[in-house]
């Protein structure tokens, strides 16, 4: 099960955004090679990235390093920083995979960033 949550929302611009990510094993086996990828609207500046693993900021897409394993009923977090740059309603997108899983999970957060 993967969650991804505002923290902020709405966000005046200039201010920053804190996105979370937890990945959680719900299963009775442990999950393998957890790998996620958020990609960030032109309406947003990359700040930091922290957790489980370590990000690498690639244009607008910020990969995370493969979580090798997360055991059953454990959780795993990450947390990114954007600063609004652009009035909007914004989209922040993530895209999920792991050796169980047999196509990405993609979901987005809607963000409000306003003057």
């Amino acid at each position: 099960v993967t969650e991804l949550v505002d923290i902020n929302d709405p966000v005046p611009l200039g201010e920053n955004e804190i996105y979370e990510v937890t990945a959680r094993n719900t299963g009775s086996l442990p999950a393998t090679r957890i790998r996620i990828k958020c990609f960030l609207e032109d309406s947003m500046e990359y700040v930091q990235a922290t957790g489980a693993t370590k990000g690498l900021l690639n244009g607008k897409v910020l990969s995370f390093e493969s979580l090798a394993s997360l055991e059953p009923q454990a959780e795993a977090k990450w947390r990114i920083v954007v600063k609004a740059k652009k009035a909007g309603d914004v989209r922040f997108a993530i895209t999920v995979e792991s050796d169980q899983l047999q196509r990405p999970v993609e979901m987005d957060e809607a963000t409000h960033f306003y003057e």
